[in-house]
């Protein structure tokens, strides 16, 4: 049932029949003990994070999903005669975006309960023209029109730190300071810029907003005192193919003459390092 295959992105790969998939994620959920040192551990359920836990919430949720749907039959028995398009649903995982022109808060928490029968509860954490899911923030604009259009850009953990640097705490560590070492390898900063560029291509953003977004993480360098060479090189590892690889080397040689200057002490002479 398993077979090698090739793959133009990796060496090899797997090629698994569905039927072997299931049994695999049937297997995992079964799968109740484990060991810490030599004592056994038995645990109810799945742990959060965990590859079973992913797998398992995807295929009832998407089942659930599909029947709401495809299924009027389904949604009249839920107690749901309204058109299906009065909201829409996306999903990362266990992470859920539901976006309603003519729903309250109250009737849209109500509408994720009848997709998923209480199988798999959802909270609702904010509710108005603004949210953050996953990596993205989402704006609606309405114009006086009342036509209203959507606005995606990505999402900046740290922007409020950047900001302010003394008078707010950092959100999300992505990188360590610099501390005269480097404490990654050069291509781990240049794989972080390049992931903003190419998610920005993913999801068919403009370009500028995978730049807007390596400028963050340049900034957040700089704050965290990386020498400007260090950044520079960073940027010239990104794969001049992607898209916007280009423009950032021009963004970074751009802040070259307002990079803060780091000096060391070296026999009693003070010598500057940031270049």
């Amino acid at each position: 049932d398993i077979k090698p295959g090739i793959s133009q992105f990796a060496c090899g790969r797997w090629n698994f029949r569905l039927a072997a998939l299931r049994a695999s994620v049937w297997a995992g959920l079964c799968l109740q003990f484990s060991a810490v040192g030599d004592t056994p551990v038995r645990q109810d359920g799945q742990s959060i994070g965990g590859i079973f836990a992913k797998a398992a919430l995807s295929i009832l949720a998407g089942m659930l999903e599909t029947l709401w749907a495809t299924s009027a039959a389904h949604r009249h028995a839920l107690g749901w005669h309204h058109d299906v398009r009065h909201f829409s649903i996306c999903r990362y995982v266990d992470d859920v975006l539901l976006l309603t022109r003519t729903l309250c808060s109250n009737h849209a928490s109500d509408a994720l309960k009848l997709v998923y029968r209480e199988k798999v509860k959802f909270s609702l954490v904010s509710f108005g023209p603004s949210a953050t899911w996953t990596d993205l923030d989402l704006n609606v604009h309405v114009d006086p029109s009342g036509t209203a259009s959507l606005s995606l850009s990505l999402r900046s953990p740290n922007e409020a730190w950047l900001q302010d640097p003394l008078g707010t705490k950092r959100g999300k560590v992505t990188f360590l300071p610099f501390l005269d070492h480097l404490p990654c390898p050069i291509a781990h900063l240049a794989a972080v810029l390049a992931s903003r560029l190419h998610r920005a291509n993913r999801l068919g953003f403009d370009v500028r907003l995978g730049l807007r977004r390596c400028a963050h993480d340049i900034l957040e360098l700089c704050l965290l005192g990386y020498p400007f060479g260090v950044v520079r090189a960073a940027a010239h590892f990104v794969p001049r193919g992607l898209s916007g690889a280009l423009a950032l080397r021009l963004l970074v040689r751009a802040l070259r003459q307002s990079w803060p200057r780091r000096r060391r002490i070296r026999n009693g002479v003070s010598e500057d390092t940031s270049l």
